[in-house]
């Protein structure tokens, strides 16, 4: 999923959603938000890292907009993910 990390206090949010909280692979809760009527994800929240907030690139009004920087956790790749070999490369999360 292509995400845009943005800082939270620029994150306006109306309407409803629901979150699903997991426990993320460095122990953190993360909450994924979705839409409740078509099951869409939106965003999501950190329990650690609360001044940054993932959206799902494809929920923004213009999709196109959005130029990939680098690509992430690409440790849990599969073999059919396609990533740009022009983009550096994380094996996690951005800030590692």
């Amino acid at each position: 999923m292509a995400l845009i990390f943005v800082p939270a206090s620029a994150l306006a949010i109306s309407g409803n959603y629901k979150e699903y909280p997991t426990i993320a692979a460095s122990g953190n809760t993360l909450y994924r938000a979705f839409c409740p009527e078509c099951g869409t994800s939106l965003f999501g929240r950190n329990s650690t890292y609360t001044k940054i907030r993932p959206i799902a690139a494809a929920t923004l009004d213009d999709p196109g907009i959005f130029k990939p920087q680098k690509d992430m956790w690409i440790v849990d790749a599969q073999p059919w993910d396609f990533m740009d070999p022009e983009l550096p490369k994380c094996d996690g999360n951005f800030w590692q």
